[in-house]
């Protein structure tokens, strides 16, 4: 089998879905004309396009691969071919803002020309490169994708709590972690909370959940200082949050507040925690906890993925 048909058939058989995996028409029907013994003019470039949906998040974004082909284009046998360096590139997409698309392009460069840099040619193949760019998306690239969404509004006006006049949005944000541990980062959650007169509560360990409700401009002022400030010093695999999901109201007047909120101060709360090292948390009863507190469907809007048999643990 050449390395042209290789890479179609490895292609085919990871991205499956229906409408995961695109490849250039005149290349398949070169192949497909050239087993039934009638070759046509045979393409000089290998090109596809990967949809990949983004881990955690609302985006999907479409990888697209080219890879010229090394091969005299007047022989219709394909064992000559050869691949050229093959080069990838993000398209446009509605669920991307200009500027996070060129952020996540700059990204992508540096991870093609170290990929080149690192490893031996014969591990720089179109799907070989195509699974590890994937594989970063799903990592960092959502990441950054969900840094950037939580700080949506830039940084934010200065508020004061005692504000009384409009317009004014109530709002709850219910973040994820997949792991929260540093004792000193977990005080700072709380701490920068009541300094902004925001409300509600931190569960450390695995998963970790953090509920921060109050005006919308005092909480996007809490999610700046924690990234820049409380959270500067951490490496970005440590700082993985995601915002499962934003509560919004408008109010006339931060007399409000109080009726709308479902906790009371904001504190650190842990639900049974067991497991080897003692850092896993009781989904059942944290799901109890939320339906006491009146949010009985918050539960499904943090943990989407897990089924009703994992909540036992």
């Amino acid at each position: 089998m050449s390395a042209l048909s290789d890479q179609i058939e490895i292609l085919q058989s990871i991205y499956c879905s229906e409408g995961e995996l695109d490849v250039e028409p005149s290349l398949l029907d070169w192949l497909q004309s050239r087993q039934s013994g009638c070759p046509g003019s045979k393409p000089s470039v290998l090109q596809f396009a990967v949809n990949v949906q983004v881990p955690d998040t609302a985006v999907s974004i479409r990888l697209h691969c080219r890879c010229p082909l090394l091969c005299p284009t007047n022989n219709h046998d394909d064992t000559e071919i050869e691949l050229d360096r093959p080069s990838f590139h993000f398209g446009t997409s509605a669920s991307l803002s200009r500027e996070l698309h060129e952020a996540l392009s700059e990204r992508l460069d540096e991870l093609v020309e170290r990929i080149f840099a690192e490893r031996d040619p014969s591990e720089c193949t179109p799907s070989m490169m195509t699974m590890e760019i994937i594989a970063w998306i799903h990592d960092d690239g959502a990441r950054l994708i969900q840094e950037s969404t939580l700080a949506a509004s830039g940084p934010p006006q200065d508020s004061s709590p005692s504000q009384d006049a409009g317009p004014l949005v109530f709002a709850r944000e219910w973040v994820y972690f997949p792991s929260l541990s540093t004792k000193e980062k977990r005080k700072d959650l709380v701490d920068y909370a009541l300094r902004l007169g925001l409300t509600g509560f931190v569960t450390p360990g695995k998963p970790g959940v953090l509920v921060v409700e109050g005006l919308d401009t005092h909480i996007n002022t809490y999610f700046h200082e924690i990234r820049t400030v409380s959270w500067a010093d951490l490496p970005p695999a440590h700082k993985k949050m995601t915002l499962r999901h934003r509560d919004k109201q408008a109010i006339s007047s931060v007399r409000e507040l109080d009726a709308l909120r479902k906790f009371k101060g904001m504190v650190e709360i842990v639900f049974d925690l067991h497991g080897a090292r003692g850092n896993r948390n009781s989904l059942f009863k944290m799901e109890t906890f939320l339906a006491e507190a009146g949010c009985a469907d918050a539960f499904g809007k943090l943990f989407p993925e897990f089924g009703q048999e994992l909540r036992s643990q």
